[in-house]
């Protein structure tokens, strides 16, 4: 077995036994063999089985993806920038973001459904002052 196919076994297997105990651990403690059977064989009867499997599950999931999507993220912005220690702050993003939803929850009161929006509109906003400054300099990418 190669290093690469075995770090990747190893990478599952922690992202496995992270996953089974974040579904164990919470407010009300679940045995991991209570979370497998509910993952194999759901009893609508139990109510942790319940708690599992619509509160748990779900949250997991999504912690994974979103952590998943970030790390994706981070990788593209360093290799975009042809820079290791690129980050959000350091190009904007994040004040322009910071300074789109505050503007637009105080200025305009923005609903919550648009702040998302509007954190991505301010990002790219940032982001692009941040490169027309940097090209004013004389810095080409």
């Amino acid at each position: 077995m190669s290093r690469t196919t075995l770090a990747f076994v190893l990478i599952v297997s922690v992202l496995f036994m992270a996953l089974l105990a974040n579904l164990s651990i919470g407010a009300a403690a679940i045995a991991p063999r209570d979370v497998v059977s509910t993952l194999l064989q759901f009893d609508e009867n139990n109510y942790d089985h319940f708690i599992v499997l619509y509160q748990r599950v779900p949250r997991a999931l999504m912690a994974i993806f979103i952590g998943a999507v970030m790390a994706c993220s981070g990788a593209v912005l360093q290799g975009i920038t042809r820079n290791p220690l690129a980050s959000p702050a350091l190009l904007g993003i994040n004040a322009g973001a910071t300074l789109f939803v505050v503007a637009g929850s105080v200025f305009f009161s923005l609903p919550e459904g648009l702040q998302a929006p509007a954190a991505i509109a301010g990002g790219l906003f940032g982001f692009s002052g941040c490169l027309m400054v940097a090209r004013m300099i004389g810095f080409q990418p």
